[in-house]
């Protein structure tokens, strides 16, 4: 959510005409459910500059990974595969990389650091073959990955999909455990 609905939200609780009070109830807020294993979330998203916020599950079990998603497991290593392929662009900018729509559809699973990870661990390759997406079912599921902020269509490049600001949210983690280029790395750090 934009930190900016959140404070209106806030002001229009609190009958307030300013949101002097907001970030202490974030903290209270944070506090209270951290014995559930959540946390608020913050941060600002370099391709708006605009503050989100958001509630993040921090262990992150099987059980959360199978209810809080509607996504099959194809679906999540192709957006696996997706994410990986932005955080390597060469070309990218202040830790901000795109990949086009065409070359989403030819991204295999299979050639991630991922999947390299899963092979040295007993994966199968037939496995694998289980977790691929026809060109039609990942055209089809890229509107979806952007409508829910896991993408974000990149504004200075049409037809380019960059990392969107729930991914960067829920999946900073993972997004850092990547072998990341030196200044991607540098950039993500500073703004997560």
């Amino acid at each position: 959510m934009l930190e900016d609905d959140a404070k209106e939200l806030y002001k229009n609780l609190m009958q307030s005409k300013n949101d002097t009070g907001y970030l202490n109830l974030v903290g209270e807020i944070d506090k209270e459910i951290s014995f559930c294993n959540f946390r608020l979330g913050r941060l600002i998203f370099p391709l708006d500059s605009k503050w989100y916020i958001a509630v993040i599950n921090k262990m992150p079990d099987e059980v959360a990974k199978t209810l809080g998603s509607s996504f099959t497991l194809a679906q999540v290593h192709f957006l696996k595969t997706v994410l990986e392929a932005i955080a390597m662009d060469a070309d990218a900018e202040d830790g901000i990389g795109s990949v086009g729509a065409v070359q989403t559809s030819n991204l295999n699973f299979s050639q991630t650091q991922t999947f390299q990870a899963t092979q040295g661990t007993g994966g199968s390759q037939a496995a694998s073959q289980q977790l691929k997406l026809s060109m039609v079912e990942k055209e089809a599921l890229l509107p979806r990955l952007v409508e829910e902020h896991w993408l974000a269509p990149n504004p200075d490049r049409m037809g380019y999909y960059s990392i969107g600001v729930r991914s960067f949210l829920e999946l900073k983690d993972y997004l850092l455990s990547l072998e990341l280029p030196d200044e991607t790395r540098a950039a993500w750090e500073r703004f997560l």
